[in-house]
Formats: structure tokens, sequence, C-alpha cells
């Protein structure tokens, strides 16, 4: 309620506004208004809730640097990728993801909390880009399809945990704190993961890359005598030069290649901005912002079961005549 003139309450919270040197501003601040609210919400406390001037500038701000550590970590992620592996780069991802969002359990400030959500941008991006690269390299073309709709069907599930989360832990700080616990439950499950081969052989690693191929061979019942088997493909390794130079002038000298990564640079950022402008957009669209993200789920595992099915009827793409 207001401190002063209970009348404002008609019109709360942020219809109160005059225009003062072209700009709306508001006639009363976070001073004039208490609150009695069953869940906190950093919204309050670091007084944003109010869609005008700064207030909406720093509202959006903490959403949108969430993808600036999301390009950050895609950027240096592909180095990483290379050069330590895709499974440590993963388990580095979700390091990262844990302890921000364990930090976050103790933030109350507005600065802090910026920092919080650029380094879960980048955790994200290491782990879920890292788990994909391992997930296409350890299972074989056949299966592929299959694992990669399981895999995307299982990220749905992370929906209702997240609306369990927002409707039964009160504190925003605590939200920080389970999911936080979440994230290290799934570490422990990568920490048991093989690394990619490929990687090894990309490092020139037979035997590392043999170990592998032992442990996949054993979890398959197969019966591979790999200490005999010669890797026909090391040595060339050598000759393979994996910097950025070299992967900017096969850019440049392959055609193909050229032309498909210039459609994919320009169709991801129109898939991506159709998505998460529904993802961090529910509350505007829904007056319940936990059956938006229930629907969210249940709309993604759909969508997941059907591309797999359509995938693996016409392929994935359509091919002429």
């Amino acid at each position: 309620m207001t401190r002063v003139n209970p009348s404002l309450l008609q019109k709360f919270p942020c219809k109160i506004t005059e225009e003062v040197s072209g700009k709306e501003q508001l006639i009363f601040g976070p001073s004039d208004i208490e609150w009695s609210l069953e869940h906190t919400s950093f919204s309050v406390e670091f007084d944003l809730y109010c869609d005008v001037g700064s207030r909406k500038t720093r509202k959006t701000l903490l959403s949108s640097i969430l993808f600036a550590g999301g390009l950050s970590g895609l950027i240096l992620g592909g180095y990483l990728f290379d050069n330590i592996g895709r499974k440590r780069t993963a388990m580095i991802g979700m390091v990262i993801g844990a302890s921000s969002h364990l930090l976050g359990t103790f933030c109350h400030n507005y600065k802090l909390l910026l920092a919080i959500r650029f380094f879960i941008g980048v955790g994200y991006v290491f782990a879920s880009d890292g788990m994909y690269i391992l997930t296409a390299e350890l299972v074989s073309s056949k299966h592929r399809n299959f694992m990669n709709g399981w895999a995307g069907c299982l990220s749905s599930l992370g929906y209702p945990i997240a609306v369990g989360i927002g409707y039964f832990v009160k504190s925003w700080n605590n939200m920080f704190l389970a999911t936080s616990i979440v994230m290290v439950l799934i570490t422990l499950q990568i920490s048991i993961c093989p690394e990619s081969p490929r990687f090894f052989l990309i490092k020139n690693d037979v035997e590392a890359a043999k170990k592998v191929f032992k442990t996949l061979a054993k979890l398959n019942k197969m019966d591979l005598d790999l200490d005999n088997i010669l890797i026909a493909d090391v040595g060339k390794a050598k000759d393979r030069n994996h910097n950025f130079k070299q992967q900017l002038i096969e850019f440049i000298r392959y055609p193909s290649l050229r032309l498909e990564t210039i459609i994919l640079m320009a169709l991801w950022p129109s898939v991506t901005m159709f998505y998460f402008g529904f993802s961090f957009g529910w509350g505007e669209i829904l007056p319940d912002i936990y059956s938006g993200y229930i629907m969210a789920g249940v709309g993604e595992t759909i969508s997941y079961f059907l591309c797999v099915c359509l995938i693996g009827w016409l392929g994935r793409r359509s091919k002429g005549p």
C-alpha cells in the first residue's frame, strides 16, 4: 500500500506518471510504497517493478545480459572444445552455472545480479553445446536422430522443474539455490560420460581414443580387439590444421561450405529471436506465468517427438529429384 494518498492504489503500480522535459516520469517512487508479498521479487528489491525510464532499461538488461554471456561462451567454447575436450568444457560450463546460481542465493546487489546472469549464459552454452557435440560424436549416425530427440524431450522437462521451483520456493534467492542443486546433480551425470574419441584423434592421441572405443564396445556388448586394430586415419591428424586461419581459408575456398554457413547464419538469429521472444514473453501473453511455462514444456516435447518422426521419414532436409 502507499504511505501517502491511498487512492493511488486504484491505479497502481505504474499509472501515476507525468511528462518532464519530454520524458515520462513517476510522480511517486519506491519510498512511497510498502509491499506485502507471498513470494519475494528482485524487481521489488531493486525497484524495477515499473517499466518506466531507467527502471525499464535496467530490468531489460537483466534479460539481455544472459545472451551476451551466451555469445561469449560460444566464442570461447569453440576454442575449448577442440583444445581441452568436449566433456571437460561441458563440465566447466556446469560448474560455472552451478556456482553462479549458488552465488545468487546471497545476491542483494543489482550489479552482482548482472554479473551472475552473464556467467549463467556462459555456462549454459559451454554445457549445452558440449553435451550436444558429445551426443553427436558418441552415438552412431543410425541412432543420432533418436538420441537428439530424446535429449530434447529431457530438456523440456526443465520447464515443470522450473515451475515447481518458482511456485513452491518463496524466496527468489532460494530459487537460485534450488537451481544450483539441480545443476550439481546433472554435473555428476556428465562426469561418467566418456570423452569423444574424435577429440583424441584430432589431438593425435590414439591410445586415449582406443580406451574410449573399448568403453563404448563394452557398453554395447561388443568384442573388439582394439589393441590389434590400426586406425588408418592416424598420422593425417598432424596434417590437419584446425586453427581459425585455416578454417577461414576453407570457408573462402569451398563455395558450398560458404553458402551453407551464410544460410545458417541468417536462419539462426530468426529462429532464436522467435524462440526466446516467446520464452521471455509468457508474462505478457498469459495471465498465469506458471501455466505458460507448463504449456511451453508440453509444446516442446510434442515438437521434438514430431521432429524425430519427420526426420526419420523425410530426412534432415527435403531432397530434389
